[in-house]
């Protein structure tokens, strides 16, 4: 959690950055200060909630069921493929949030939240 809130404001940045239409050569910094001055330093952390909860849903699900798995065998491939079972569950139980959140962070606005967005992308 310290480690996703630590970086978020990077990962902000990168996302705008990857959206801009101009290669004015604007760079991560400049883009972080641009956006702290227009909309303060809770301006980068735009979309972290949704971040959070996709970090640990993520991870409980991944540890969840590994953890589950892993008592069943000591073969170290079967670990392996336990391992890779829970990491593909994981990002699965991830990807809708993490679309609506870079959805969300493309549209400058088009959205009022996380359920519009959603309900949007639903829809369509």
């Amino acid at each position: 959690m310290i480690v996703g809130f630590t970086l978020y404001p990077l990962e902000y940045v990168r996302q705008i950055l990857s959206n801009r239409v101009d290669n004015s050569g604007v760079g991560i910094w400049h883009q972080f200060k641009k956006t702290v001055e227009k909309n303060g330093i809770r301006g980068v952390y735009k979309g972290a909630h949704i971040f959070m909860v996709s970090l640990i849903l993520f991870r409980g699900t991944y540890f969840g069921i590994f953890d589950s798995l892993k008592v069943k065998t000591d073969d170290p491939k079967m670990r392996w493929l336990f391992s890779y079972f829970s990491l593909l569950c994981g990002v699965l139980a991830v990807y809708p949030g993490d679309t609506v959140r870079r959805r969300i962070l493309s549209s400058k606005g088009k959205y009022s939240g996380f359920n519009d967005c959603f309900l949007s992308m639903w829809r369509k």
